[in-house]
């Protein structure tokens, strides 16, 4: 009957009668089976997604009220307001729902959730029409067996099924969270799953995955994980040579063996199969993101946005999906999200990074420092850019001793990827004018990077051959870095995380005496920025300078404030002594800007150092 959650009802009854279902609008929905079905297609609502859609129906025509919606939704155990909405947004999102015209349900400010349509209970003569062909074969011939058999067979192999189900959502759960701890209990659920049915193949995916994120996180020796996963991942195919899930898999062994276009093969293939498998959207995205043979980071942002909305319930691609909309300019929602995901599972590292990112570039360096430490607590190797957005959330604020701290933790590290020297240099050339004896130190260091970070190492030369006013030797240490400012615009880099060169080129051309070609290419990024989307880490930092370049200091003074208004600009200290910034730095108005954040510093910092 009405207000009976249907998950505690072993006879499918549920909301509806047994065997009966609802129509709302031009959706079918099927407690019994837990299935929601639109024009003949199955959609993705699945799990406590799927509860919350059951929680609207049971109220209609009244309101969800959010204790209402903690009572069926998550067993009457307290949840914040971000975990409500959250869950509305993954309805939403799974049944494509615009939230500026809603078809099926909407928010009613302050008091909670309503459906929009009236549901119709349909009798259970039409119930299950959508299951799969096979469905009435197989019905048949349970039929024609005998009374011991049907009364035995279910219950052997769907208490199996059910357990395999189960060890395999707890370890795909685990191993979403990208933590140590989650990762190591990951392996222990898929060993288990696979010493009970060793045919598992997805278990042997699953295992073979959780194996290679421990290698990409320097949990286990790397040629030890490759060798593992093969042999994991061979196993599977033999098994299942036409599954998604493999194919996945293979393609991110591929990449592990450092076979970029293989493992772009492989995940084009998986995506062939299945255009809705989460691993194959997360994982092709993360290649074109990070890969540089391959580098398509606005095709990689789609990646991830389908496969958000294709697996609602996977919180690793909601991570993905809050980190697309606060690149889209979309922080509050994005923060929102974020938040709510934390609370749904603490220990999600990807979503405490992206929120630590999220506000650094907020300028709200004490909840970025806070994130990141989270970050670094759960997976220190998670991503150098959690020790980088730390390092500089803690210069922005003037905390040297823990700047200090920070280095020297990373320098323990072995295999840093050359992060120690990357962040050096930005502790070196970003707290303060460096004195001359720094300067060859922080040399010596760019020198010994070059040959594994080309563009940091090129961004460090050239802003010590700019205080020298070196700036041919400046012009040929940034062309080092990045070959293509010597060619055509064309071929320029427009990301965010490839064009940190660009901006400083155009200055030193300008000084050089090429002031058509400077300001041509200043322009040029300026108006690619405008024109969007812009995935750059600091959105500030190259309209300053190209602005700069360009001699438009009312502009560049504007992008300043603008940026300033709600918090500290990460990388503030910097400007002040910046010499691709030497002739905006004696504007008035940019020594007043300064002024001003010294002071929005000094604030933070104490708020920070205040006992909690």
């Amino acid at each position: 009957m009405i207000g009976q959650r249907v998950s505690e009802d072993p006879e499918g009854a549920g909301l509806a009668g047994a065997g009966q279902w609802f129509r709302i609008a031009d959706l079918e929905v099927f407690p019994g089976s837990r299935q929601v079905f639109r024009d003949g297609v199955e959609l993705a609502v699945t799990g406590h997604t799927f509860d919350f859609f059951l929680a609207l129906i049971d109220a209609a025509p009244d309101i969800a009220t959010p204790d209402r919606l903690a009572e069926q939704v998550w067993d009457g155990r307290p949840v914040s307001p971000e975990t409500i909405n959250q869950r509305a947004k993954l309805l939403r999102d799974a049944l494509s729902e615009d939230s500026a015209q809603p078809r099926y349900f909407t928010v009613v400010r302050g008091q909670g959730y309503r459906l929009l349509a009236t549901p119709e209970v349909v009798s259970g003569r039409d119930a299950g029409r959508h299951r799969p062909a096979g469905w009435l074969a197989a019905a048949l011939l349970v039929a024609a067996l005998t009374v011991v058999a049907v009364m035995v067979w279910p219950l052997v192999v769907g208490n199996e099924t059910s357990s395999g189900e189960s060890l395999s959502a707890q370890a795909q759960s685990a191993m979403h969270q990208h933590s140590a701890h989650g990762l190591q209990k990951a392996v222990e659920i898929f060993s288990e799953a696979l010493a009970a049915n060793p045919g598992n193949a997805a278990s042997l995916v699953g295992l073979a995955e959780a194996r290679l994120l421990q290698a990409r996180y320097r949990l286990l020796d790397r040629p030890v994980a490759e060798r593992l996963a093969a042999d994991l991942m061979e196993r599977a195919e033999e098994l299942e040579p036409q599954s998604a899930a493999v194919r996945a898999g293979q393609g991110l062994l591929a990449w592990h063996r450092g076979q970029p276009e293989r493992s772009e093969a492989a995940f084009r293939e998986a995506l062939r199969l299945d255009a809705r498998h989460p691993a194959a959207n997360l994982y092709y995205g993360l290649l074109l993101l990070e890969e540089p043979s391959l580098h398509r980071p606005f095709e990689a942002v789609e990646f991830w946005r389908r496969g958000a909305r294709s697996n609602p319930d996977s919180l690793l691609l909601q991570a993905h999906l809050a980190w697309t909309d606060w690149r889209a300019g979309r922080v509050d929602q994005a923060e929102t999200d974020l938040r709510a995901l934390i609370e749904i599972e603490p220990e999600l590292t990807p979503a405490h990074f992206v929120l630590g990112e999220l506000y650094l570039a907020s300028g709200r360096q004490v909840e970025a420092i806070r994130h990141y430490r989270r970050v670094l607590e759960l997976n220190r190797h998670f991503t150098p850019l959690a020790q980088d957005g730390l390092m500089r959330a803690l210069i922005d604020l003037g905390l040297d001793e823990s700047i200090e701290e920070v280095l020297v933790q990373l320098r323990a590290m072995p295999e840093d990827g050359g992060w120690w020297a990357v962040l050096y240099l930005v502790a070196g050339l970003e707290r303060e004018p460096p004195e001359p004896g720094a300067l060859d130190r922080i040399r010596a260091v760019a020198d010994e990077l070059a040959s594994q970070r080309p563009m940091e190492a090129a961004f460090a030369l050239a802003m010590i051959e700019m205080l020298d006013a070196d700036f041919p030797a400046a012009k040929a240490a940034l062309e080092r870095g990045e070959p293509r400012l010597a060619g055509s615009l064309g071929d320029l880099p427009v990301d965010g995380y490839w064009r940190m060169l660009v901006c400083p080129y155009a200055y030193v051309l300008v000084e050089l005496g090429e002031v058509e070609r400077g300001h041509a290419m200043a322009n040029w990024l300026l108006n690619r920025i405008e024109t969007g989307p812009d995935l750059a880490r600091f959105e500030h930092l190259d309209p300053l300078v190209c602005h700069t370049a360009l001699g438009n200091f009312d502009q560049a003074l504007s992008v300043l404030e603008r940026v300033s208004e709600n918090g500290l600009p990460s990388g503030w200290r910097f400007l002040r002594h910046r010499p691709d910034l030497s002739a905006l730095q004696v504007h008035p108005d940019f020594q007043a800007r300064m002024a001003h954040l010294d002071a929005m510093a000094q604030e933070q910092a104490r708020r920070f150092s205040a006992p909690p």
